[in-house]
């Protein structure tokens, strides 16, 4: 019963009456549920917001339907293929062994995105240089063919798991899966949003 959307709209109003935080360059980044949850604050008030960066998250089965952004979006997502929890067809995987609620397959969720900022489908995909050794998971780019102040961008993690780009490959975290060494998380959301800003 949390309002979750009120919560975010007051959060937002609060850094931005603080100083802290300026009202035309306010990006959404989320991990996996937290990237969930940008997903859906996005659908329901892309207005209020500069870009969205989602990490090992899909969106709801229903989205097809029920997204409608106000405008179109800058909008990155990063998938892996062999993602554990946050399955590559849209299953959500407790523990690797209980199914949860059914969400939307990465492929449609890049589709949709697409639709919703009119692009003209997709651009060549391209594969970032290897970077670690030749076993290690790639990723391959996809983009949409966008208009320039709403892009696309799907990186394809080929072989990872549920783990963030350039991440520590500690015994920890093996049981996520794989990283991929080709790209570095945080540079990755810095590229995408510092040239994005609302209208």
């Amino acid at each position: 019963g949390a309002d979750d959307f009120g919560f975010l709209d007051a959060l937002l109003a609060r850094l931005v009456a603080m100083g802290v935080a300026d009202p035309l360059r306010i990006h959404l980044v989320g991990i996996s549920n937290g990237g969930m949850m940008g997903f859906a604050y996005a659908c329901r008030r892309a207005e209020k917001i500069a870009s969205l960066v989602a990490f090992k998250a899909t969106m709801a089965a229903d989205a097809p339907a029920t997204c409608r952004p106000a405008r179109p979006l800058p909008v990155l997502m990063a998938n892996a293929t062999q993602d554990p929890i946050v399955r590559w067809d849209g299953r959500v995987v407790l523990a690797g062994l209980v199914d949860l609620h059914p969400r939307l397959p990465v492929e449609d969720g890049f589709r949709l995105w697409l639709d919703r900022n009119h692009c003209a489908g997709e651009a060549p995909r391209a594969m970032l240089p290897q970077l670690g050794s030749l076993d290690a998971p790639r990723i391959q780019l996809r983009a949409g063919a966008c208009p320039v102040d709403a892009p696309v961008l799907l990186y394809a993690i080929v072989g990872g798991g549920h783990r963030l780009p350039g991440g520590e490959s500690s015994l920890l975290f093996r049981a996520l899966g794989r990283a991929s060494p080709d790209a570095d998380a945080v540079r990755m959301v810095l590229d995408f949003t510092l040239p994005q800003r609302l209208p």
